[in-house]
């Protein structure tokens, strides 16, 4: 028993010192656990500092979209407005220029047909004055052939 005895006061003295090394470590342990939690701390009020940031400036943007979709759907208001009206005038015109080119080519058709009745006549005048020429020709000869046959007849002794 006597080495039982002797382990037992080996562990009588050992253990204080065991108790207070561990005491110190637990001491150091629990600098460090406290170091980390104000490091947390410090992390989660950056984090929420960051967070309000990031908050804010989704709200700007959102702000800023809803200003740009809203002046956007105003200009595509004021597009198709004005692109109504640009169709407007377009069929218009297109109403106006079909006329228009209705009456030219009923003038067109008009002129043509005085055309052919004006080359009509004029061939018939052509044809009446070639025909008036022809025999004035003849008469002219005929006359021409007369006084030369009478003079011929005046000469003769």
């Amino acid at each position: 028993m006597s080495e039982a005895t002797s382990s037992l006061e080996q562990l009588a003295t050992d253990l204080p010192e065991k108790l207070r090394q561990m005491m110190e470590e637990m001491g150091a342990v629990q600098e460090e656990i406290d170091g980390f939690e104000e490091s947390i701390g410090n992390m989660q009020e950056e984090m929420g500092g960051l967070i309000e940031q990031i908050e804010g400036s989704l709200e700007e943007l959102q702000t800023e979209v809803t200003e740009h979709k809203a002046e956007l759907t105003e200009s595509i208001g004021d597009l198709e407005s004005e692109l109504e009206s640009l169709q407007s005038e377009v069929a218009s015109d297109c109403t106006e220029l079909e006329s228009e080119l209705g009456e030219a080519q009923t003038k067109l058709t008009e002129l043509t047909t005085d055309l052919e009745e004006g080359q009509n006549t004029l061939s018939t005048a052509g044809d009446g004055a070639l025909t008036m020429l022809g025999k004035r020709k003849a008469n002219c000869r005929a006359a021409s052939n007369s006084s030369i046959r009478w003079s011929m007849q005046s000469t003769k002794p």
